[in-house]
C-alpha cells in the first residue's frame, strides 16, 4: 500500500488544497474545472480502495484489517461528501470546506499506509 500511486494521490490532494486556497483568497466559488479535477481525484481514491482491498486479500501480513478497510472506505466517502455539500455555494466558504478536506486527505492516506505496515500509532 505504499508506493508511487499513494504518493501521486497525496500530491493531487495537496495541489487541490492549494487551488482551493487560491479560490478563498480571490473570493470566488470553485469552478467546474476544479470540480472535474476533484472528481478525478475521487476516481483515483476509488482505485486506491480497490487496490488496497485486493492487496489485503492476497497477503498474510499481520495488520488490523477492519481498521484498514474502514480508513479506505471512509477516505473515499469524505471528498464526494464535501463536493456535494459545496455544489451550490456561490461564495468562498465552499472553497474553504474543500481546502480543509483536501488537506485532511493526505493525512488519511498516510494513516492507511501506517495501518498497512502494522503500526499501531
Amino acid at each position: 500500500m505504499t508506493g508511487i500511486f499513494a504518493d501521486a494521490l497525496i500530491s493531487v490532494y495537496l495541489i487541490l488544497a492549494i487551488w482551493a486556497g487560491v479560490h478563498i483568497v480571490i473570493n470566488k466559488p470553485v469552478t467546474r474545472v476544479f470540480t472535474a479535477v476533484a472528481g478525478l481525484a475521487v476516481l483515483m481514491q476509488l482505485i486506491f480502495l480497490i487496490g488496497g482491498i485486493t492487496q489485503m486479500s492476497q497477503t498474510a501480513q499481520e495488520f488490523s484489517r477492519p481498521e484498514f478497510v474502514g480508513y479506505l472506505v471512509g477516505s473515499l466517502a469524505i471528498s464526494p461528501a464535501a463536493m456535494w455539500w459545496t455544489r451550490k455555494d456561490t461564495q468562498r466558504t465552499g472553497a474553504g470546506v474543500l481546502c480543509l478536506v483536501f488537506l485532511i486527505m493526505p493525512i488519511l492516506i498516510i494513516r492507511i499506509q501506517q495501518v498497512w505496515a502494522g503500526s499501531s500509532v
